[in-house]
């Protein structure tokens, strides 16, 4: 890669993860789960996991959230987390009844 290459890929990485923030804050979940899903997820971008799991629980795709949120809860078992993974089950257990 050059200089530039590896340049423009930083930047269009920033611009996708901003827009993608800026379609979640919006309520806009399915462009923003779009937008995410685009974005290469590493260790200092490992929350997009989290936000792409409650954009997915606000369109009800409850299973989608919840593979999310294993991701996440494996690099970070942070009680939030954990809590909203068992809500999605909870949600998903209610919705086959």
């Amino acid at each position: 890669y050059s200089y530039r290459k590896v340049f423009d890929l930083v930047l269009l990485k920033k611009l996708r993860t901003r827009f993608a923030k800026q379609e979640f804050d919006k309520g806009n979940y399915k462009q923003a789960i779009k937008i995410f899903n685009k974005i290469k997820i590493k260790k200092d971008n490992q929350w997009i996991y989290a936000d792409r799991a409650i954009a997915k629980m606000n369109i009800n795709d409850y299973k989608g959230a919840i593979k999310d949120f294993d991701k996440i809860i494996k690099l970070d078992s942070n009680d939030f987390y954990i809590h909203k993974r068992k809500e999605c089950l909870d949600m998903l257990n209610k919705s086959k009844i």
